[in-house]
């Protein structure tokens, strides 16, 4: 295992298989961008509030690159165990969400396999504009793969139309 430096919730993460870091926090290990935009939505999602975080980062180079590490690593990570320092774990499971016409990006499904009742505990996807990287996270049982999807596509439309 190796040790996250990232505090989560100001407790140190390890995670099994070590470097399964990269699908749970990419950007870790990425220098400062030359710019970074946050936005905080509340959607509705079978009547029940959900909120979706959205950063916008800008560096001078490709963020490709990022997005064939996150591939390369999930491929070793469909299942992650984190242990925090004081000794409790837990374990998920990640996947990657199939997003129709998704274009230099990559979308996750991250779930508790052991808890049939979850469907789902999170989403995050990561699509690269050249320098500039989509981050889009949420973390609600309520989505569904197919309204994460739906939000993802119409938050690239977004991108797109900006860049």
């Amino acid at each position: 295992m190796a040790s996250d430096p990232t505090p989560t919730l100001s407790a140190p993460v390890k995670y099994n298989p070590a470097n399964c870091w990269m699908v749970r926090d990419p950007l870790r290990d990425q220098r400062s961008p030359a710019m970074a935009i946050r936005g905080q939505y509340f959607i509705r999602v079978s009547d029940n509030p959900v909120s979706v975080t959205e950063f916008i980062y800008s560096w001078p180079t490709s963020q490709r690159p990022l997005l064939h590490r996150i591939t390369e690593t999930l491929r070793q990570c469909g299942t992650v165990t984190g242990t925090w320092y004081e000794g409790e774990s837990y374990r998920i499971s990640v996947r990657q969400l199939a997003v129709p016409g998704l274009k230099d990006g990559i979308a996750l499904r991250i779930g508790d396999p052991d808890d049939p009742k979850t469907t789902s505990v999170g989403y995050s996807a990561y699509v690269a504009r050249g320098g500039t990287l989509l981050s889009l996270s949420t973390d609600s049982t309520v989505f569904t793969d197919a309204t994460f999807a739906e939000f993802l596509t119409k938050a690239v439309a977004r991108l797109d139309a900006v860049g």
